[in-house]
């Protein structure tokens, strides 16, 4: 008997690893899946050792009531079977039993009853109760978030050989959380765990290629991973698959396939394939141009608190694309987006405060704004503050500091940066008067298709071979 229970065990006791916001099944009760005779000859044998108290057997009958593998999925039976394995120091039977609370199956949804059935299977060595302990250190599930707590149960389960351990493993070093950043260990730990099929490795091993985080950008093997992940039915994957097709990185330009995959993605409630539909319909790439589609799908991923669909919802309501246009609605998605630290959603709103839209003019809120992105880097945020020093509006004028400021801008190619420095050499403001760099900087802009660089460069050109006429 114990060589059976050993032979079925992993087709039996392999409960969800998804998250527990995802991965609820449908419902609680449904027919029992097919399985060959060979299986339910086992399932039979299982249910005898079971019901003779075999506390193995026990937590194997009761994963797979979980399943519905040879049995009708029934949450209520498998709590009864993991609780039955769980109470008799079976470590699978405690990892089964801190599963189902964590996921709510067959009982209310209880982190810290999750961790303690966890940590009880993990201090028995157990891998893969290792590594769910880990990541619930990681989110803050039941416990304190901790990344140094879950680097010591995730390097457990990945000495182990654990995939979610190997993968878990992986993200931390990619985000350097709890360890120094460091692309190439994190490639290694996602590479293992991709080479056992986790889904979530294919697509973090994608997404290194992808962006080329420590190694060379590579769309070909992106690809690849993607689709791997994909075809197991990832949908960051499936979303990802969409952006390459959306914008031709290691595949001919395809909207519409890049739309098939965003749609696939959506169905399962990812958040950013849903902002990236929204996009399609904003600009008609692949569908009728359709601001309103584009207002629906933004907002079904402002829902889930997107903060850049957060801000694009502001950006419609300010415009009036899809919907009339009303300063107040765009002003309360652009502080939803801000209060999560997005970006754009900061200088929206130090836009909105510079301009007095929908709020009272207020150069101080607007610079605080602006200060907060420049301060992070971003090029917009530093040409509007460049130019608040440069016009002296709510801080005194400070040439010096303007010029610092758009010159960081205009490295990045922000266009208004590159306008201010061509006007103050056209005119000898804060610089020495300088035509030949004036003119340098409205073509950079100029372009980009700017209009205002485009006029004043045609003036400037105008003036300079007036000047030369005159000089002959």
């Amino acid at each position: 008997m114990k060589k059976l229970l050993f032979v079925i065990l992993f087709s039996l006791t392999v409960v969800a690893q998804q998250s527990p916001e995802t991965s609820t099944p449908a419902s609680s009760q449904t027919t029992a899946k097919p399985i060959p005779q060979s299986l339910s000859d086992s399932l039979t044998a299982v249910k005898s050792a079971a019901l003779t108290g075999d506390a193995r057997a026990e937590a194997i009958l009761g994963a797979a009531y979980v399943k519905g593998i040879g049995v009708r999925q029934d949450y209520a039976e498998a709590l009864a079977w993991e609780r039955k394995s769980a109470d008799q120091g079976n470590a699978l039977g405690e990892n089964d039993l801190g599963e189902l609370y964590l996921h709510g199956w067959g009982v209310s949804k209880d982190y810290a009853m999750a961790r303690t059935w966890f940590q009880k299977a993990a201090d028995q060595g157990l891998a893969r109760a290792e590594a769910a302990l880990g990541e619930l250190y990681v989110k803050g599930l039941g416990v304190p978030k901790d990344y140094i707590g879950a680097l010591v149960w995730l390097r457990k389960a990945a000495a182990q050989g654990d995939a979610t351990g190997e993968a878990d493993l992986g993200a931390l070093y990619l985000d350097g959380r709890g360890v120094t950043q460091d692309f190439a260990k994190a490639l290694v730990w996602f590479q293992k765990a991709a080479d056992q099929g986790n889904a979530t490795a294919e697509d973090n091993v994608g997404t290194i290629y992808m962006f080329g985080f420590g190694v060379a950008k590579d769309y070909r093997q992106a690809l690849v991973w993607f689709q791997k992940a994909a075809d197991q039915g990832n949908a960051s994957s499936e979303a990802s698959l969409g952006r390459l097709y959306l914008n031709g990185w290691g595949v001919p330009k395809d909207p519409s396939q890049a739309l098939a995959w965003f749609r696939k993605a959506a169905d399962q409630g990812d958040a950013g394939a849903e902002g990236n539909i929204a996009f399609l319909y904003l600009n008609g790439w692949g569908v009728p141009k359709d601001p309103s589609q584009a207002l629906a799908w933004f907002r079904k991923a402002a829902d889930q608190g997107d903060p850049n669909a957060e801000d694009s919802v502001g950006q419609l309501y300010l415009n009036g694309q899809g919907v009339p246009k009303d300063f107040p609605q765009a002003l309360a998605w652009f502080r939803k987006a801000a209060a999560q630290g997005n970006i754009p959603a900061e200088n929206h709103l130090g836009m909105m405060y510079q301009n007095g839209l929908g709020v009272q003019q207020d150069y101080a809120k607007a610079l605080a704004l602006y200060q907060k992105t420049a301060d992070r880097g971003d090029a917009f945020g530093e040409a509007a503050l460049g130019n608040f020093y440069l016009q002296g509006l709510g801080v005194a004028k400070d040439l010096t500091r303007a010029r610092a400021l758009l010159e960081k801008s205009a490295a990045q190619g922000e266009v208004a940066a590159e306008n201010n420095l061509g006007w103050m050499y056209q005119n000898g403001v804060g610089v020495q008067q300088d035509n030949a760099q004036a003119i340098a900087w409205y073509q950079k802009s100029a372009a980009q298709g700017d209009s205002t660089a485009k006029e004043r460069l045609a003036a400037l050109n105008q003036q300079t071979a007036a000047g030369g006429k005159q000089n002959r």
